[in-house]
């Protein structure tokens, strides 16, 4: 059906063609761990993660994007949706979107109207105020949520609805501290990894629930989560319950032969070059579109290392959690050591066309380097200083001083 690149990131495809309507279908993956694909180590293959089948009409919510900026002053709030609709039909269409944000009971509507041309996309922004009674701001020690509804419709017939949980917080960085609603906190919290002695990295929603738990009876407010995109329960458990998180993409080791390798759009390419693609004689994956790992056949230069790999999972990741409170910044990835090209091309991508409002970070465990000056180490370039300390660097003292030298000259 479909070949993929990466296990952590959620993806979806049509099956419409493959479906026996009229009794039982079966799904089969067939994973490969024989090599450290963008990263991590290589445990946890097959099927870890939820899979639904789902019927939609052709046309659709994508996804929506709720960012909710409140003034700590008056204790209102300024709200903006972004709605992505895709029309899979062969038409253009007109669709009505009708937006309303609950408390219990609904307290703010947005509306407007989009055309969509024929097997496309389309966003529709849309903004309002929310008054200052209408306000409670989430905070880990009052994890309180609200919930979009929205709905697509055509003709006054809805086509499709979708609910996502948000939460109204301000997060913003000094120097030397993090003010969360105004107020400087302090992190304390865990690293925690997704492995579990009888699960793996399949756990179910009462072995995620614990851990969290736990982790909020020893007093922690913050939550390193391991080198992958997780699992949505664990970050629905952090909105809930009060934890804050970076999450993080399956990005370790960029030497390896996936990120030597270039992907590059099918489309882009039929459209370059008169070639014909045959997926049965070289790779093509189906990341956001289908791409082709490039070879000197198709006689097409990009740059040395295009990271398509890399933003297909930071805008998979994004796209999907971006909604969550309990996730304050995106990490580009762990233990990236002196790829500064990748960390300012990543923070860059997810600035301008992801999420430019969230912190983002890579974590480090090579920022003692003497040879890394501030022009070459990637932590000049993030927004906060995350690192991975081993007892062979000299403590966290001596680290700290030398992150501090470092970065003053």
């Amino acid at each position: 059906m479909v070949k993929t690149g990466g296990g952590f990131t959620p993806f979806e495809f049509d099956v419409t063609h493959a479906l026996n309507f009229n009794g039982e279908n079966v799904i089969a993956v067939q994973a490969d761990n024989s090599s450290i694909v963008g990263a991590t180590w290589n445990w946890g293959g097959g099927i870890i993660r939820d899979v639904t089948l789902s019927q939609n009409k052709d046309v659709r919510i994508d996804y929506q994007y709720i960012h909710a900026d409140p003034n700590l002053q008056t204790g209102a709030a300024q709200l903006k949706l972004k709605v992505k609709i895709e029309n899979n039909s062969s038409e253009k269409r007109k669709i009505t979107v009708h937006s309303k944000i609950i408390n219990k009971v609904t307290i703010e509507t947005l509306e407007g109207a989009v055309e969509i041309e024929p097997n496309s996309t389309a966003d529709l922004l849309l903004e309002t105020n929310l008054k200052a009674e209408d306000v409670e701001l989430w905070h880990f020690d009052n994890p309180k949520l609200y919930q979009m509804v929205t709905t697509i419709s055509e003709n006054d017939v809805i086509l499709n609805e979708r609910k996502d949980n948000f939460g109204i917080r301000k997060v913003e960085l000094t120097d030397s501290k993090m003010i969360l609603n105004g107020e400087a906190v302090r992190l304390a919290g865990f690293n925690r990894v997704s492995e579990h002695r009888f699960w793996g990295s399949s756990e179910p929603l009462e072995v995620l629930e614990k851990d969290v738990d736990l982790m909020k009876e020893a007093g922690a407010n913050f939550m390193r989560i391991m080198h992958g995109t997780q699992n949505e329960k664990l970050i629905e458990l952090c909105d809930t319950k009060g934890i804050l998180l970076f999450e993080e993409i399956n990005v370790r080791d960029l030497d390896n032969d996936e990120f030597r390798a270039n992907y590059y759009p099918v489309s882009k390419l039929k459209n370059e070059k008169p070639i014909n693609i045959n997926s049965e004689d070289e790779e093509v994956l189906m990341l956001d579109e289908p791409y082709v790992k490039l070879t000197d056949k198709h006689n097409i230069s990009v740059s040395e290392k295009n990271y398509a790999l890399s933003k297909y999972w930071l805008k998979g990741m994004i796209e999907r959690d971006i909604n969550h409170p309990s996730i304050i910044g995106w990490s580009v990835g762990n233990e990236l050591n002196n790829h500064k090209a990748y960390v300012i091309e990543a923070i860059d991508y997810i600035k301008t066309e992801l999420d430019p409002y969230r912190l983002i970070t890579c974590v480090s465990n090579s920022g003692q380097k003497e040879e890394y000056t501030p022009e070459t180490d990637p932590n000049t370039y993030v927004d906060i200083i995350m690192h991975n300390m081993y007892r062979w660097q000299g403590g966290t003292t001596r680290y700290f001083e030398h992150v501090k030298n470092k970065m003053a000259r």
